[in-house]
């Protein structure tokens, strides 16, 4: 049973059809979120890059709206680093002490710099006339936390997502760290999840007298060391209460996506007086976890002989 179902029964009750999910996308390079397919035919979303060459030609401008502005915690003018890879760009400058001792330091050499006249989050989200926020990721190269704290309180706390990118090496002056954030966060959201990114550690100057396929093959024998993080935050606390509706469907929307479905049911175990949509959503777990033990059963042949062969090949 697909929980794209369910989650799309969620997202046409009637109380998202005046207050969509609102998702917004900062240092939005590439096409869209994988984690927002669920919710984009519901959503609207909005992406804000500075560098115009990470916005992916695929993307979907007609649907949803792109930004292109630098982000920062005041108006005013501010040097923008181009860097040779449009991901990279950013208001930090990049931290070449650093970057000497790694093979990718090339993305990161300036092209250009030039100062630029920049808005903040909230004066877009004022001028675009939105007034909350339900998913907010954001990718800026070393300000994530930074540009967080400058949202109005009033539509931070209406935030139940919210994704951060920061490195675990010091690439930008400067740059906001993991400890910061965990610190500064700790208080109104739980990690739902961490991914790391990776790349090749080693001085680039040496890595520079190899050939193009020397350069090629050590990259894919080379151990390769986490550099990033990519943090998940969902809200704790939710109040489950009928004036918090919208948030608690949203939220089940987010865990059941996630296959948080011990979750799911103990929300729905104490929301069903609320709405009768927490009846249909229990039922859907319910007879996912029915399901489940028919797959189960049908597994058991081949585990069984799966094993006897292991034993027989001994």
């Amino acid at each position: 049973m697909l929980n794209g179902y369910m989650i799309i029964n969620i997202l046409n009750h009637s109380i998202f059809k005046k207050k969509p999910p609102i998702l917004i996308d900062l240092g939005a390079g590439g096409d869209l979120k994988n984690d927002w397919n669920f919710l984009k035919k519901s959503s609207k979303i909005i992406k804000i890059d500075a560098d115009k060459r990470s916005i992916s030609k695929y993307y979907d401008v007609e649907k949803n709206q792109i930004i292109n502005k630098i982000i920062t915690p005041s108006k005013e003018k501010n040097i923008f680093y181009y860097t040779q890879s449009s991901f990279c760009s950013s208001i930090l400058k990049p931290n070449q002490n650093e970057l000497k001792n790694w093979s990718f330091n090339k993305k990161f050499k300036v092209l250009k710099k030039k100062y630029l006249e920049t808005t903040t989050l909230s004066r877009e989200l004022n001028i675009k006339k939105i007034k909350y926020i339900d998913w907010i990721k954001f990718d800026l190269q070393g300000i994530d936390l930074t540009i967080f704290k400058s949202i109005p309180n009033k539509i931070r706390s209406s935030i139940i997502a919210a994704e951060f990118e920061p490195g675990i090496y010091e690439f930008y002056k400067n740059e906001n760290t993991p400890s910061e954030i965990f610190k500064f966060m700790y208080k109104d959201f739980y990690i739902e999840e961490i991914d790391f990114g990776k790349g090749v550690k080693g001085n680039s100057l040496i890595q520079n007298k190899l050939n193009f396929l020397q350069k090629k093959l050590l990259n894919k024998i080379n151990k390769k060391t986490k550099i990033y993080m990519n943090i998940f935050y969902l809200r704790k606390n939710i109040s489950l209460t009928k004036k918090n509706l919208r948030q608690i469907l949203l939220f089940l929307c987010i865990l059941i996506n996630k296959k948080r479905y011990l979750e799911v049911l103990e929300i729905c175990s104490k929301c069903k007086k609320i709405d009768p949509i927490f009846n249909s959503v229990e039922n859907y777990i319910f007879n996912k976890i029915n399901i489940s033990f028919f797959y189960y059963l049908m597994s058991v042949p081949l585990i069984a002989f799966r094993k006897l062969k292991n034993f027989l090949l001994k």
